[in-house]
């Protein structure tokens, strides 16, 4: 099964076609360049259990989870102007994992235990779906790092159980990845990320600061390798 578009193949000698192996697939997943993105930085917000946040019993799930999203990432001030309409809002794709907290401890489980009625906490994983073009604002005093799944994988006493694994739940997506022009270049399984991609727009602006930079302020994006 090919993986990489005809006319990014450089080799003659090809392997033998098979029967399609992609049956009972989820919806193929694209990923962007990550110089569609620009980066800022703004006021800096209390530090408490990253990643992720809390939710109130009464608030509704997914547009509470947006709310955090938005108070964690979203541009404010000059860079909101640069968010259009239909990238300011975030996709949530889908449900990855659910981990369960039976009693007040530490111990997480993937699964409901049998003795346990009213667990008590709940940590859902979410997939979010970035559009092909987004401004994201990060608090001076957090950082913005992008850890590669073989990081993660089966690395859980450096990361924990719950973001090793995520690894495994990626596993299940197709994915395509697309150059600067829009244009698929690779798509797994296997295949090489076209190399002219490059780095990352980075803004030194909070409030009133727009004016592109090449440093980043308090804000690092990383590619895995």
């Amino acid at each position: 099964m090919a993986s990489i578009p005809p006319e990014y193949q450089q080799s003659t000698h090809l392997p033998p076609a098979g029967l399609s192996f992609n049956e009972k697939q989820p919806d193929t997943i694209r990923l962007y360049p990550l110089s569609n993105y620009t980066f800022g930085t703004k006021e800096a917000q209390p530090e408490e259990d990253p990643p992720g946040d809390y939710l109130h019993h009464d608030q509704e799930e997914i547009a509470g989870f947006k709310a955090r999203l938005n108070e964690r990432l979203a541009p404010t001030g000059s860079l909101s102007a640069r968010d259009t309409p239909s990238s300011a809002d975030w996709t949530v794709h889908s449900t990855l994992a659910q981990w369960y907290r039976p009693n007040f401890e530490t111990f997480m489980y993937p699964y409901l235990p049998p003795h346990t009625t009213r667990p008590k906490e709940c940590k859902k994983l979410y997939f979010i779906q970035l559009p092909h073009t987004k401004v994201l604002a990060v608090p001076k005093n957090m950082k913005l790092l992008a850890v590669p799944l073989f990081e993660l994988y089966d690395n859980t006493g450096r990361y924990g159980p719950q973001l090793s694994a995520i690894p495994h739940y990626l596993s299940r997506y197709r994915w395509e990845f697309v150059d600067e022009e829009g244009k698929v270049v690779a798509w797994t399984p296997g295949g090489p990320v076209d190399e002219r991609v490059g780095g990352a727009k980075v803004l030194a602006g909070g409030e009133g600061e727009g004016e592109a930079n090449g440093e980043m302020q308090g804000v690092r994006a990383e590619e895995g390798g």
